[in-house]
């Protein structure tokens, strides 16, 4: 067994956590042989040296903080665990978060974007805040940085480079099917699936295809919108 299992991903909502949890669950639901009706259910089987914590640290929409929250983190317990930092292009968290909050949040967002990217609860000032609190976290501590981009560009690439940060000796079998089952179609087919109709994969309206967890996964989709 490893002796650097990942303690902690940390991300901005939206910046591509749900994406990375599903490949590399995929990938670890192989190597333990523990095969369940989606990798969610996985994760709860993994014992607890394997089971990371997935953290926003306080600042997804739902739990109604504003951006100076932030400064109410305490960092200093993530400093000596293993952690990954999860980033994606500013612009595009902000628009596809501007869509979650009004499309799939309990409590649906009734302004406008631009009204959204102004309010201090969800908007650019909370981001730049969370960004500006993690290089200065980074800055002091050995954190693994991915990107939303990277998981466009080579998913095996993230996958590998997760693999050796738990010293784990990659199968490469296991490691194409964790790649192809974590294509966007693929994923988004999923959401549609009875095995993850209760998951976080599952379009709120399957007719609204802004309701939809896995939208475009594209890059810089933001100039559309903005």
């Amino acid at each position: 067994m490893s002796e650097k299992a990942i303690d902690y991903f940390i991300s901005y909502p939206k910046s591509g956590r749900t994406w990375v949890r599903f490949m590399y669950l995929t990938y670890l639901e192989q190597h333990f042989g523990l095969i369940e009706k989606n990798v969610f259910e996985t994760e709860e089987k993994l014992i607890h040296y394997w089971q990371p914590r997935w953290l926003h640290l306080g600042m997804a929409p739902s739990e109604g903080n504003p951006f100076y929250a932030i400064g109410n983190v305490n960092f200093k317990h993530l400093q000596n665990s293993s952690c990954v930092w999860i980033t994606r292009n500013i612009y595009d968290t902000l628009v596809s978060l501007y869509h979650h909050a009004c499309h799939r949040s309990k409590t649906r967002y009734a302004g406008t974007i631009s009204d959204f990217i102004r309010d201090p609860q969800y908007g650019a000032v909370k981001i730049c805040c969370f960004y500006a609190a993690m290089f200065n976290f980074i800055n002091k501590s050995k954190v693994l940085t991915i990107s939303y981009e990277d998981m466009q560009k080579d998913r095996r690439a993230v996958l590998l480079r997760l693999l050796n940060l738990v010293e784990l000796t990659p199968n490469h079998d296991f490691v194409d099917e964790a790649v192809d089952k974590s294509s966007f179609e693929n994923m988004k087919e999923l959401g549609n699936s009875y095995a993850y109709k209760k998951t976080w994969l599952a379009p709120k309206d399957i007719s609204n295809l802004q309701s939809y967890k896995i939208r475009k996964g594209i890059s810089e989709a933001y100039r559309e919108e903005l």
